[in-house]
């Protein structure tokens, strides 16, 4: 967990348990008291791991590959003219050719 969440936790735990208000509460995490009773309902649900991102260690599907990154660098060392947005296909090709990358 993150600082950040871990601050959380705690004090939503400690709004639970009544020792802080929720107008405490919202000016510690800086939220409106709306998100604050989510957050609340969530951690007595689920327990501590509602607060953790859902998403963490996803990648994007529409990420570009490492590998198109390294051969646009390998191009502007080398110098070569490189449109790779109309001769996409035949630098990809020759990304595989170079560095032996398989998708």
């Amino acid at each position: 967990m993150t600082k950040k969440e871990l601050v959380r936790v705690y004090v939503i735990k400690s709004l639970i348990e009544d020792k802080m208000t929720s107008q405490d509460a919202v000016e510690v995490l800086s939220l409106r008291e709306r998100q604050i009773k989510g957050i609340k309902a969530g951690v007595k649900k689920d327990g501590k791991v509602f607060v953790i991102h859902k998403n963490r260690g996803h990648k994007p599907k529409h990420t570009i590959p490492f590998t198109f990154y390294t051969l646009l660098s390998f191009y502007k060392l080398v110098k070569t003219p490189c449109i790779y947005l109309i001769n996409r296909r035949e630098y990809l090709c020759e990304i595989k050719t170079i560095f032996g990358v398989v998708y």
